[in-house]
């Protein structure tokens, strides 16, 4: 997927999920251990160009219990 696709979903409000949607939706029956978590703002200027302040990319891994 390219950056037009994610600024396309940044616009539209359709982002992905939060932490707490993860948790909301999984915790009851998966352990969630977040894996990976990057500032990518750095290598996607055409959005700070537009003017997104942050992006991060997070990565969760889920076990069943």
């Amino acid at each position: 997927m390219d950056a037009e696709f994610w600024l396309q979903r940044w616009q539209d409000k359709q982002t992905g999920f939060h932490l707490q949607e993860v948790r909301d939706l999984f915790s009851s029956r998966w352990s969630i251990r977040r894996v990976y978590d990057e500032d990518i703002l750095a290598r996607e200027p055409r959005f700070r160009e537009r003017g997104l302040s942050r992006m991060n990319e997070k990565v969760y891994l889920l076990n069943k219990q």
